[in-house]
């Protein structure tokens, strides 16, 4: 059985919505200097030492897939599920049967999802709604406010206090620097948004949208 542990509790996250190739993504772990830890399935002994080159491998099928029409993210949902940290006692491993594990977080860490949202009626964007009218963008890249330490249960700030407040800070800088947001125009209406592209991907923007709406660059 797998030896217990605490899980991360943690609350009021914030995110970035972005777009990036993957030469990009790449050289941006790797300015980053961090871990990547897959936290939504089984990993193999390989896995779960070094998960980076998995990631990046699957992250480019991902990328190339998105612009094609018959582009299914259940296909990736689970090997985009990530984890990037400096701290390694943020994750802990579990080990399972088999030479099988887990890694879960116990500490703030930068959490990596793919990232689905739809346009409401309203205009106002609504987030991770699944299904086949909702649109796929690049990752989601969230990280917590507040956080519970699991070892005194005090509540903490996880951008001032916690091992990976850095972290988050260097990517929102480089997010802020490096990529540009997005409008969605639908009809005669623009809607302002939070979606960040990566320039090496402005040409393939035209392939991004759905039924009656197209992304603009700001």
């Amino acid at each position: 059985m797998p030896a217990p542990f605490n899980p991360l509790q943690a609350s009021r996250f914030i995110s970035h919505y972005a777009l990036l190739d993957p030469k990009t993504m790449r050289a941006l772990l790797h300015e980053l200097g961090c871990s990547v830890y897959n936290v939504s399935k089984v990993l193999s002994e390989q896995e779960c030492k070094d998960y980076g080159p998995f990631f990046l491998e699957r992250y480019t099928d991902y990328i190339n897939a998105l612009f094609k029409a018959d582009f299914d993210p259940k296909l990736f949902r689970k090997d985009l599920t990530c984890a990037l940290t400096l701290d390694m006692e943020a994750v802990v491993i579990q080990t399972l049967p088999g030479q099988r594990y887990l890694a879960k977080p116990q500490y703030p860490i930068v959490q990596l999802g793919i990232y689905q949202f739809i346009i409401g009626d309203n205009g106002r964007i609504l987030h991770h709604v699944l299904g086949k009218e909702s649109i796929c963008f690049g990752l989601e890249w969230s990280y917590p406010q507040l956080y519970r330490d699991p070892k005194t249960k005090q509540n903490l700030n996880a951008l001032k206090e916690a091992p990976n407040h850095v972290l988050w800070k260097k990517i929102t800088t480089w997010m802020r620097k490096e990529t540009h947001l997005l409008k969605i125009k639908r009809g005669d209406e623009t809607i302002p948004t939070q979606l960040r592209l990566d320039p090496l991907l402005n040409d393939q923007l035209y392939r991004m949208g759905g039924p009656h709406i197209c992304l603009v660059s700001s």
